[in-house]
């Protein structure tokens, strides 16, 4: 475990001492979320209808990115080979990458769910004593499995 944690926090810090890969995987979530956006056109139903899965769809891009980029780094300086020559089991060198995306990715998701409320216009707050779900609630729950009859 603790090689998954060093694996993770060294990923981290060169993520944060580059800069460039976190500032260019926001800016690639918002420019998602906006050119969605601007696709869907200005109809406010329809935006606020689609806003989940246009989330969803956005971090599954940027997960994919941000893997890319990880597994890219050790591939460029030729480090992967140094990692998985270590003794013992390889998992540890996926997990620590897993955790290492993890870590990254919360702090641009919970970016990305304000970005979406905005471009999507979907309030943030609990609307009254209604029975419909908080869009907390909604977003924070995918869309599968369907809940239609014969799935």
């Amino acid at each position: 475990m603790r090689r998954v944690w060093l694996l993770a926090l060294r990923d981290l810090r060169l993520e944060v001492r580059d800069r460039l890969g976190v500032l260019s995987a926001l800016a690639f979530l918002f420019v998602n979320l906006f050119v969605m956006a601007l696709a869907l056109g200005p109809e406010e139903g329809a935006l606020r209808r689609a806003a989940p899965g246009v989330l969803w769809v956005a971090l599954a891009f940027l997960s994919t990115l941000l893997a890319t980029r990880a597994f890219g780094r050790e591939t460029e300086e030729g480090t992967l080979d140094d990692l998985l020559l270590v003794p013992g089991s390889k998992e540890w060198v996926y997990f620590g990458k897993l955790l290492f995306q993890l870590l990254v990715l919360l702090p641009l998701a919970l970016l990305a769910l304000f970005g979406a409320a905005g471009f999507f216009h979907v309030p943030l707050e609990r609307g009254g004593p209604s029975s419909s779900p908080s869009p907390w609630e909604a977003w924070a729950t995918p869309a599968w499995p369907p809940s239609t009859p014969g799935f």
